[in-house]
């Protein structure tokens, strides 16, 4: 479902559904497996990827409603653009830092499995 492309992004293989075709449950199951995904592929990756590589975004974030992600889970839950507040930020953070040589491999993938079992929470 998803590949590291040449500069080291996890990107999907195919892309995503339509918005007003994919479920909220399929973005959901499918932002779980880019985190899953990037649990497993820590030492290929550069960079986590962003909202290129979630499902979420993808069906949530439209030009006019870029900084609300009207009806997106996540927002709805937080009211912060982002994934601000959620174990994203902590994440994104001990990813750079064990990329960078500041963190241990454990603590990235323990923030990483926090970001999938919070996303694990809105499937039904």
């Amino acid at each position: 479902m998803f590949e590291i492309n040449e500069n080291g992004f996890i990107r999907p293989i195919k892309p995503f559904p339509p918005r007003e075709i994919m479920s909220e449950q399929e973005a959901v199951k499918k932002s779980v497996l880019k985190w899953k995904f990037t649990h497993s592929h820590i030492d290929d990756i550069n960079h986590i990827g962003g909202w290129v590589s979630c499902a979420l975004c993808h069906k949530h974030i439209s030009g006019e409603n870029f900084l609300q992600r009207r009806g997106c889970p996540i927002f709805t839950e937080t009211g912060e653009v982002a994934c601000y507040t959620t174990p994203y930020e902590e994440a994104l953070e001990l990813f750079d830092k064990y990329r960078a040589g500041k963190a241990t491999k454990k603590e990235a993938l323990d923030a990483i499995q926090k970001m999938i079992d919070y996303l694990e929470r809105f499937l039904d």
